[in-house]
This record gives structure tokens, C-alpha cells and sequence, in this order.
């Protein structure tokens, strides 16, 4: 009996040990669920903080890229109006002293025109009275 006794006392601490290992398998069973729950959720919630920090980090650097580029483009605009004034200028400048000097050049010429005119009457006047007092000389 003894044997009998100790074989279900031995059966029954085995039930028990195998229960309570089961309890505690379930115990640690939910709570590495629950912990790796927390886990899957911590995780969502960084990756979405991650998402939305790089979302916002690209939308800022391309408003900054379309700034600057809306700056380049009004700087060469200017640049550009700039330099057809200037061009503009140049050539009203080019056109004028070209100008100026044709009209210097004319009145040069119209100078030199009315010296080399001068000259010439003045060599037939003196070839003239010449010729008139070779011929008064002859006629006397």
C-alpha cells in the first residue's frame, strides 16, 4: 500500500509540477506576447515618426530647392534686361559716335573742298593777271 500510496502521491506531485509548468508556460507565453505586442507597436509608432520626419524633411528641401530656383531664375531675368539695356545702350552709343564721325569726316572734307577750291581760284587769278601782264607787255 505504501507502493500504491507513493505512486499517486508521486502522480499527483507530477500533475501538479506539470500544471504549474504549464501555468507558468502560459504566464511567460503571454507576456512575451504582450511584451512583443508593445514591441510591434513601439516599432510602428518610430517608423511612422521616421516616415513622417523624412516626408517633411523632403517637403522642406524641395520648397527650399523651388525657392532658390524661382531666385536664379528672376536673377538671370534681371541679368537678362539688364544686358539688353546695356546692348541697347552700346549700339545708341556705337550709332551716335558713328555719326559724329561721318559728320566730322563731311565737314573735313568740305574743308579740305573749299581750301583746294580756294587754291585753284586763287592759282587762276594768278594765272590771269600773269597772262594779262605777259599781254599788256606784248601790246605796248
Amino acid at each position: 500500500m505504501s507502493d500504491v500510496l507513493s505512486s499517486t502521491r508521486l502522480n499527483s506531485t507530477k500533475e501538479e509540477m506539470n500544471r504549474r509548468q504549464g501555468y507558468e508556460i502560459k504566464k511567460l507565453k503571454t507576456e512575451y506576447e504582450t511584451k512583443l505586442k508593445d514591441a510591434k507597436e513601439k516599432n510602428t509608432i518610430e517608423l511612422d515618426k521616421v516616415k513622417k520626419d523624412f516626408e517633411v524633411s523632403v517637403a522642406k528641401e524641395k520648397n527650399d530647392s523651388e525657392i532658390k530656383l524661382n531666385k536664379l531664375r528672376n536673377n538671370y531675368g534681371q541679368k537678362i534686361a539688364e544686358e539688353s539695356k546695356r546692348y541697347e545702350q552700346t549700339l545708341a552709343d556705337i550709332k551716335e559716335s558713328g555719326e559724329s564721325k561721318l559728320s566730322e569726316a563731311r565737314v573735313s572734307q568740305d574743308e579740305q573742298v573749299s581750301k583746294l577750291e580756294m587754291r585753284h581760284k586763287e592759282y587762276l587769278d594768278k594765272a590771269r593777271r600773269k597772262f594779262e601782264d605777259e599781254k599788256a607787255k606784248l601790246e605796248i
